[in-house]
Parts: C-alpha cells; structure tokens; sequence
C-alpha cells in the first residue's frame, strides 16, 4: 500500500492509529534496561488476571449476596463502574490514548502500562460490584444445562483465541522483557489461525456467550451484559478497522471470514 492510499485510507474511515514514529515525538526510547519500572509493570498481568476471575465469579452467579429489592444507588454504582472499565480498554487502545501511554515511559512500556490500567479498572468494578434485585430470570430445570453449554463455550472460545494470539502478547509480558534487558519493544504479527480462521471475533464472542449463559439474572448483572454486549459490537468493527490499517493481508481475511457466525460451506460438486 503506498503512503498516498494509506494516508486517504485513515482520512475515509475517520480512524487514526498510532503512527510508527508519534511515540518517538513525545519520547525518545532508551535502549538501557529498566528493571526497576519492568517489575512494577508486572503487576498488570496479575491484576487483570484476578479482576477478570472476578468478573467471570459474577457471571456465573457465583457467591452472591443480594437484597431481594431494586437498590437504585447501587444501580447507579454498578452502570458507573462498568461505563468506566469498557471506555478504559476501548479509548486506551487506539489513536490519543495510545500516545498518552506512550508519553511517560516510550513504547515499549506501552502495552505493560495499558494492561496495568485496564486491570486495575476491571478490579475496581469486581470489588466495587454491588448485587442488587430479584432474580428477573434464571435457567432452571431442563433449560440448565443451555446455560452451562454456553458458558463453557464461551470460555473455550476466550482461552483458545487468547492461546493462538499469544496470552504473553496480549499481556504484554514480552514487552516486560523488553523493558528489564533494553531490547527494542517486540512487533506482533497476525496470523488467521483456528479460531480465527472460522470468525474474526472469537474472543469477543465468547464473551457475549458468557453474558448470555448467566444461570440467573438480577438487576446488577443485567446492567453489566447491556454494558458489555453494546461495547463489544461497537468496538470490534472500529478495532477491524485499525487492523486493516496496520496488516495487508487482513481486508482479504476480512471477506472470506464473516465476524461472529462461522458460515456453512458446502461442498462443490465434482
């Protein structure tokens, strides 16, 4: 793609990704290792880990203590922490709030710090979480295990995408690497790989099959799936949109692998 097609590309579709050089013009990155800010960034990937064990503890209905009336503060409370968390990871991922991370300590801190930040806002919503309400509905009887087949689909379908992108690139755990030996921060590469061959979205559609298996449904866990279904199908067109930006190959991938449903193919007649 020449620099001109790119350059109109950006302009049409009014998405503007880091360019290579924006982290070198409010930082200029050192080559020296920096141990010290290496180990304090490693606390993000355990962060986030444990907020995200939270966050599956509320969607599986697990260990909950709820009045059995509507606590409209606690409402409020619980839409404010969720709003808080899903504009954290989306806003911090792309254009602006990828060069804010970039400015304290260069680019190759940049995904430690986000995974850092995003965690501590994931945990601050499963600590701050309050269940409130009557159960609005449940799956029960024969319909249980729909429930449990979807959970553990979407389950599956997190841990196996996070597995074929790399769990350690997705929290930033080379970069650390990077950052205690002063090497140049690492490059990611995409790869249509199962499960990605099948949809584009596999994680994010585990996700929503996790929300739409809740075995029960209060107030509170209501608010967090409208919350979380509405973010993800508005950010993953806008992060396909940076993809197709950043990788060649990736509007071919595009057209040939639908985004949520695996489609059907039949086989040609000889």
């Amino acid at each position: 793609m020449s620099e001109s097609s790119a350059s109109e590309t950006r302009r049409r579709r009014r998405v503007e990704p880091v360019a290579e050089d924006a982290a070198q013009e409010v930082f200029d990155p050192r080559t020296t290792a920096r141990r010290g800010l290496a180990v304090w960034l490693a606390l993000g990937p355990v962060i986030a880990g444990l907020g995200m064990l939270g966050w599956l503890r509320i969607v599986a209905g697990l260990d909950r203590a709820a009045p059995g009336r509507i606590a409209p503060l606690a409402l409020a409370i619980d839409l404010l922490l969720a709003l808080q968390f899903a504009l954290s990871h989306s806003l911090l991922a792309r254009g602006f709030g990828r060069r804010l991370l970039n400015r304290p300590f260069g680019p190759a801190a940049e995904r430690p710090l986000y995974v850092f930040v995003t965690g501590l806002s994931l945990s601050l919503l499963v600590l701050a979480w309050q269940p409130t309400g009557p159960e609005l509905w449940i799956w029960s009887g024969w319909t249980r295990p729909i429930s449990w087949i979807l959970q553990i689909g979407g389950l599956t379908l997190v841990a196996w995408g996070g597995f074929v992108v790399g769990s350690a690139q997705l929290l930033g755990l080379p970069h650390l690497k990077a950052l205690e030996t002063g090497a140049r921060e690492p490059q990611a590469e995409f790869t249509a790989l199962p499960p990605y061959s099948v949809v584009r979205q596999p994680i994010n559609l585990g996700f929503l099959l996790l929300i739409a298996g809740m075995p029960e449904v209060r107030p509170d866990q209501l608010i967090l799936g409208l919350v979380f279904i509405g973010w993800i199908l508005i950010a993953a067109p806008i992060e396909e949109r940076d993809l197709e930006i950043e990788y060649d190959g990736y509007a071919s991938y595009q057209q040939r692998t639908p985004r949520w449903l695996p489609r059907l193919r039949r086989r040609e007649a000889r």
